[in-house]
C-alpha cells in the first residue's frame, strides 16, 4: 500500500485507512477498468461511500461534461455501469458494522 501510495502521489500525511480507501477503490475499479487512471478521480467522503465511479460506454467518465459528451454521440446503446465502493481495514469482520 505504501508503494501504491506514493506512486500515485497519495499524501505520506493521509491517515492509514484513508490510504487503504484509496488502494482498495483503484483496485476495485481496475478490475473493470484496465486503463490507468488517477485514484484521486473515484474518492469521495459523502454519506459512507468511500468511492464512485461511472463507467459510460467503457470509459470512466469523471466531469459531468465527459458523459454529455458520450451521450451526444450517434449511438443508440450506451451501456452505464456505477460501481460504488465501501471498504474496511480490519482483522477480522464483525457483524454489527454491516
Amino acid at each position: 500500500m505504501k508503494t501504491f501510495c506514493e506512486e500515485n502521489g497519495i499524501s505520506k500525511q493521509a491517515k492509514e485507512d484513508k490510504q487503504f480507501e484509496y488502494f482498495a477503490n483503484y483496485c476495485v475499479i481496475r478490475s473493470f477498468y484496465p486503463e490507468d487512471f488517477d485514484p484521486e478521480l473515484i474518492i469521495t467522503d459523502d454519506a459512507g461511500i468511500d468511492g464512485i465511479c461511472f463507467l459510460i460506454d467503457g470509459e470512466l467518465v469523471t466531469p459531468i461534461n465527459e458523459a454529455q459528451d458520450i451521450f451526444n454521440r450517434p449511438k443508440r446503446n450506451i451501456s452505464v455501469t456505477i460501481y460504488l465502493m465501501q471498504s474496511k481495514q480490519v482483522s477480522h469482520l464483525i457483524r454489527e458494522r454491516f
